[in-house]
């Protein structure tokens, strides 16, 4: 569902490619702890109203897992890594042989957040390098899900400060394993004026 907010192809063009300097940062990580090549592509980007109770994304009626972690400083927003809960079964398997040979002893929720807290930091730091932001993470939390969207669960949250958001998703696949799942960016409205604003005074 949209908004009366609309963008232009050239700010959808450019908000998608800030997501992707993001996404392509935050796998770096989880790339070198898996040894295998993760690959990117687009999904989607959209306004979503926050007024309602209303269900705002598809659910895909499979569970679900997703990494939530809250944006603070100078914008407002959230960065999430979802997975369906066969994939996160699959990583965690892959996780926890790495973890037993680094001589780490946290359960695989443990590890799970730390992976997602290293990856979110990641995706924010690319973006304050690339558009001078001030900007970190919170703490990341676990979401887990039956049939119902990841991202539909963080809407009440955002929805305490703001009517409406930015939505900008990114596939991610791992090759070695065949594991996929994707990020989120979800940003409050002033937050994303703030973004183009940074972003036109670069051009």
């Amino acid at each position: 569902m949209t908004t009366e907010i609309r963008l232009s192809d050239m700010e959808k063009d450019a908000l998608t490619e800030m997501a992707n300097i993001g996404a392509g940062n935050s796998t770096k990580p989880l790339s070198n702890i898996l040894d295998s090549k993760i690959r990117l592509s687009l999904g989607s980007i959209d306004i979503v109203s926050l007024e309602n109770n209303e269900k705002k994304t598809q659910a895909s009626g499979e569970s679900a897992v997703g990494l939530h972690t809250p944006i603070l400083g100078a914008m407002s927003g959230h960065v999430v890594i979802m997975f369906a809960a066969d994939n996160v079964e699959a990583l965690s398997n892959l996780l926890r042989g790495k973890a037993q040979k680094a001589g780490s002893s946290m359960s695989d929720k443990e590890f799970l957040i730390e992976i997602g807290s290293i990856l979110a930091n990641s995706y924010t730091y690319a973006l304050n390098q690339f558009l001078t932001l001030d900007i970190k993470c919170g703490k990341t939390n676990l979401i887990a899900t039956s049939g119902e969207s990841v991202i539909d669960i963080i809407y009440p949250e955002l929805r305490k400060v703001v009517s409406a958001a930015l939505l900008i998703t990114t596939n991610f696949q791992i090759e070695k394993s065949n594991l996929q799942g994707n990020f989120a960016l979800l940003l409050a409205i002033p937050s994303m004026e703030s973004l183009l604003g940074k972003i036109r005074s670069m051009s």
